[in-house]
Order: C-alpha cells, then sequence, then structure tokens
C-alpha cells in the first residue's frame, strides 16, 4: 500500500514512545521470549560485562557480599538468554523467578539429553 507522505501515520505516537536502545539490552540475539523480572547473582569480575549487556538504567545493582553482586532486570527469557548464562559457568545463579530458574534447569537437562 502507497501511503503519501502528507497522510497521517498510524501508530506515530506509540513509535515515539519505543526506548530501542532499552529493548535492544533485553533481548538476547534474534530471538525474543516472555519478559520476565528476573534476578541473577554474579561473581563481582563480571560487573562491567553485566552492565554492558544489561545497561545501567535499566537494571538495578547490589552488592551481595565481598565476591558478589546481585542484578534484577526485566529481560526477555528464551533460550539465548539461557545460553548467555551459561557462558558464565558456575560464575552465575539465576535466582528469582522460580519459573525462570526451572526453565534454565530444563535448558540444561535438554542439552545434556544431547549428549547421553
Amino acid at each position: 500500500v502507497w501511503v503519501e507522505e502528507d497522510q497521517p501515520r498510524e501508530g506515530k505516537k506509540e513509535f515515539e514512545k519505543i526506548d530501542s536502545r532499552t529493548y535492544t539490552q533485553k533481548l538476547f540475539g534474534m530471538m525474543g521470549g516472555e519478559e520476565k523480572h528476573v534476578t541473577l547473582r554474579f561473581t563481582i569480575d563480571l560487573l562491567d560485562t553485566v552492565v554492558d549487556r544489561l545497561g545501567a538504567s535499566v537494571a538495578s545493582y547490589q552488592p551481595d557480599g565481598d565476591r558478589h553482586f546481585k542484578v534484577s532486570a526485566d529481560v526477555a527469557v528464551s533460550d539465548q538468554f539461557y545460553a548467555w548464562v551459561c557462558g558464565f559457568r558456575k560464575r552465575v545463579a539465576i535466582i528469582d523467578p522460580p519459573e525462570v530458574v526451572e526453565g534454565f534447569q530444563q535448558f540444561l537437562n535438554d542439552i545434556q539429553g544431547r549428549y547421553e
């Protein structure tokens, strides 16, 4: 459908509300998932890496002892998110919500089952 330039566009107000940087920080790869508020616990050496990925303005960070920190953020939970978590191996744990923890366990079981 051809639209003349002087014709009003539908959705312009909604488009202007989108903060593309915040939106893309929630996504992991090309596959979005259900957005959930997730809490993770990382070793302190990963702080810069996590801030780079999740951003400082869309996530809340708090110390958790001398060697760890917790971060809470809205993320699109997907296989890509779980793969990102896997990349940190033992230096990260998903704390909350329980359904995301269970989803991660299932993700790991699916991978392990492939190699049995």
